[in-house]
């Protein structure tokens, strides 16, 4: 499939590899979000206003009893920090950019190419278009509306934070609003691209005869020509270079450049003919066998896009271990609590004081 860096043409790519770079940036959002939960699984509660208290409680054992990981330990920066409000708006902005984009990146694709993207169900969103289902254009943006709702959320978080004196923060609607409008728009957000991506549906045909276009493969012909015809990269760039200046200007793309064209310019450039075989050209050029020249780790070639996703669904594995054991650790505490509150009140008005 043909690919763009920042709106130009770019190499090919496949459509796992593509969906593999919204993994990155996904997965490591997860860990901070992982990292966001540990700091908001601290208790403040013991500091009053900041000077804690001539009472005598035990702040160790109420962050216990209560579910939390542990204590923010000095009692200011239990009542008086905004990091939290911050990173929590951060952790949702990070998450629904990459969600934003590849959303526009596709609303892009169907806009410049008809029929390139569609949906096959649109469950889950309403029903407006002629045959009863919503257009994916109109799914799409629905995706970046509420993505950038989320940042603008995010954004007035930050500025929250920054307008705040130093000490103990009031915990009202105008200074935490910002933060949980973002957390609560991620979850809608998620929840909604969720119910799209399996509906979502490309034109593979469409999409594999754009790839290469633009002559976006023909970087490689220099490759070739140092690789086949050892000449060296200096050289082999100027033939390169050379033959697509000369196949742009005939209106040729990669798959139409010929043994002749390069030994027109290799005469040029280096004062002999080359004779090189249309096959080896196509072993280059052409946009599969491109692909399976890229076997680096990360890269687009299949074992090694293959490679990558099998690490991707480890971490996912990770990180669902890592939800499924904090909901079931806070279920036991919920369930601790019930059983201290039901036994306080039994022991209240058993010694007649409730």
């Amino acid at each position: 499939m043909p690919a763009t860096l920042s709106g130009r043409p770019a190499p090919p790519t496949t459509l796992a590899h593509l969906l593999g770079g919204v993994l990155g940036p996904l997965g490591r959002a997860a860990t901070r979000g992982r990292a966001v939960a540990l700091d908001l699984g601290h208790s403040p509660l013991g500091a009053g206003v900041g000077m804690s208290t001539a009472v005598g409680i035990d702040r160790e054992l109420v962050a216990g009893r209560l579910g939390f990981e542990g204590l923010v330990v000095n009692t200011v920066d239990a009542v008086a920090a905004t990091d939290w409000l911050v990173g929590t708006g951060g952790w949702a902005a990070e998450v629904t950019v990459t969600v934003g984009r590849i959303a526009n990146e596709w609303l892009g694709w169907s806009g410049q190419v008809p029929g390139v993207i569609g949906l096959s169900d649109a469950a889950g969103f309403a029903a407006n278009g002629p045959d009863g289902t919503i257009p994916v254009d109109t799914a799409l943006g629905q995706i970046v509306t509420m993505a950038r709702a989320v940042g603008q959320h995010a954004e007035d978080a930050r500025v929250v934070a920054h307008a705040l004196g130093f000490g103990p923060i009031a915990l009202l609607d105008e200074v935490v609003g910002p933060t949980t409008s973002a957390v609560a728009g991620t979850v809608e957000l998620l929840d909604t691209f969720a119910a799209l991506v399996p509906t979502v549906v490309f034109n593979r045909a469409l999409l594999a005869n754009r790839a290469g276009k633009g002559h976006t493969t023909s970087g490689d012909l220099a490759v070739l020509l140092i690789e086949q015809e050892s000449l060296e990269p200096v050289a082999a760039q100027q033939i390169a270079d050379g033959v697509i200046r000369r196949a742009r200007a005939e209106g040729l793309e990669a798959s139409a450049i010929t043994s002749d064209i390069i030994d027109a310019v290799a005469l040029l450039v280096i004062g002999r003919e080359l004779g090189i075989e249309v096959e080896e050209i196509s072993r280059y050029l052409a946009p599969r066998r491109y692909l399976a020249r890229r076997t680096a780790t990360g890269g687009p070639e299949t074992a090694a896009t293959r490679a990558a996703l099998d690490r991707d669904r480890l971490r996912l594995e990770e990180d669902m271990r890592w939800l499924e054991e904090t909901a079931a650790r806070l279920r036991a505490v919920d369930a601790r609590l019930d059983t201290l509150v039901a036994e306080t009140l039994v022991g209240a008005e058993q010694a007649g004081r409730y």
